[in-house]
């Protein structure tokens, strides 16, 4: 996981996740845990790749970032999963 600390509403974040092959990325999901504890998962797909969030306008404090895998077996395809995060 990535940990990124906000420190100002004007603060603002865009993250791209991307599919190398365009056929999503089955049970991977990325992990967005705000600095209040609430927990949002996303992921690209057939339609939407890359698929680009921003946030901003956020409360202060760590937001933490990264892959995990939702299904019950190993990861497929895990070395397609691609994540950028840019802090502006």
């Amino acid at each position: 996981m990535v940990r990124l600390r906000l420190a100002s509403p004007s603060s603002c974040l865009t993250i791209s996740l991307y599919d190398l092959f365009g056929d999503g990325w089955n049970d991977i999901k990325l992990v967005k845990e705000s600095a209040s504890g609430d927990v949002q998962y996303s992921s690209p797909n057939c339609s939407a790749n890359p698929l680009i969030e921003k946030i901003c306008g956020v409360k202060d404090g760590f937001y933490y970032f990264g892959a995990t895998n939702t299904g019950n077996g190993p990861a497929k395809n895990w070395w397609e999963v691609r994540l950028r995060i840019i802090f502006l």
